[in-house]
């Protein structure tokens, strides 16, 4: 069967949107399905190279933010997901009147549509709003068994699993990309903490990048780039993290997180996080953001991190999803 996976990548978008098709993609290859990952995709480099390693995913060129469903008669498949904020009502409609099933990924209030099969990969699914959307869909699938885990973070659990970080490794990572900075100015909130651990601040094309506006960095933080984000992450015994698609990943792997909300697209997820990890929040447009994240270091440090209950995230996410799209056929 084929497959077409609608999602876009750039530095104003970010990589969220495609990330969650990668993980998506790697089980729709393993079952057997060609899989075309139908977008525009500008950077980072990173990504690019990620989608140059897929082997089998191939890749069919659409401007950003536009849905020609034409595509689909076009390369002969019959099932598709779109992920995309700036899917239009009338997109949809078209979109699902070429084809024989299609999902849409959602995952806010802002996105009013209404259709068909809606997946919503949350951390949890008590938020109100899903209410009015299970009457704007012929269907929801929403929560965590929808949270879709990659390949490498599974092989990454293995590797903390058998062997926990035990140096005092601080990783900071802020997204696929990071316009606003915020990377730097962790970083330098972080600067007073640089003796007592390693800081590495991943996210960075080059090792000489710098950030506009937060031009403070001390001596004793490392810039690695986002290649090296699972091999650092592994020696990290805490993480200060975006809430974005990485929140998903870093809650299955039950590594101590510091959730950094740095867009409004993530407010969903941070307060989701924030139901259940209260402390585990900080908003970086805080006055004394600086000081409750280093209160909150030593927190972790002093172990009194509170690793409260919550729906447990597995790795089938992408599994459930696969068979919703591909339906009896399996593949």
């Amino acid at each position: 069967m084929k497959v077409v996976l609608r999602a876009d990548a750039s530095s104003e978008i970010g990589t969220g949107h495609v990330m969650r098709q990668v993980a998506l993609a790697e089980e729709l290859l393993r079952r057997g399905a060609e899989v075309f990952l139908v977008g525009e995709v500008l950077g980072p480099s990173w990504l690019e190279e990620k989608l140059t390693s897929l082997r089998g995913l191939q890749r069919f060129h659409q401007p950003a933010g536009t849905f020609d469903s034409g595509v689909l008669k076009e390369l002969g498949a019959s099932v598709s997901t779109i992920d995309s904020y700036a899917l239009g009502q009338s997109d949809l409609a078209e979109w699902e009147s070429q084809s024989i099933r299609t999902l849409v990924f959602i995952d806010g209030p802002w996105q009013q549509l209404r259709g068909g099969v809606a997946v919503v990969p949350t951390i949890d699914d008590s938020s109100l709003w899903l209410e009015d959307l299970r009457s704007r869909f012929s269907s929801v699938h929403a929560g965590p068994d929808y949270l879709m885990i990659r390949k490498e973070i599974r092989r990454a659990k293995q590797q903390i699993d058998r062997n926990p970080a035990t140096l005092p490794q601080i990783l900071v990572v802020i997204g696929g990309t990071d316009p606003r900075g915020y990377s730097e100015l962790i970083a330098s909130a972080l600067c007073p903490l640089s003796p007592d651990y390693r800081i590495v601040v991943v996210g960075a094309e080059n090792r000489d990048q710098r950030s506009v506006g937060h031009s403070l960095v001390c001596e004793g933080i490392v810039y690695a780039p986002r290649s090296d984000f699972v091999n650092e992450l592994t020696k990290s015994s805490l993480v200060i993290s975006a809430a974005g698609t990485a929140a998903a990943e870093l809650l299955f792997l039950k590594v101590p997180t510091l959730f950094v909300p740095v867009a409004e697209n993530q407010s969903e997820n941070a307060r989701a996080i924030e139901r259940l990890r209260p402390s585990c929040v900080l908003r970086p447009e805080s006055p004394d953001f600086g000081a409750s994240l280093r209160r909150a270091v030593h927190r972790v440090s002093d172990r009194l991190y509170s690793m409260s209950a919550h729906e447990p995230i597995d790795d089938l996410g992408s599994r459930r999803i696969a068979i919703l799209l591909l339906g009896d056929s399996g593949v």
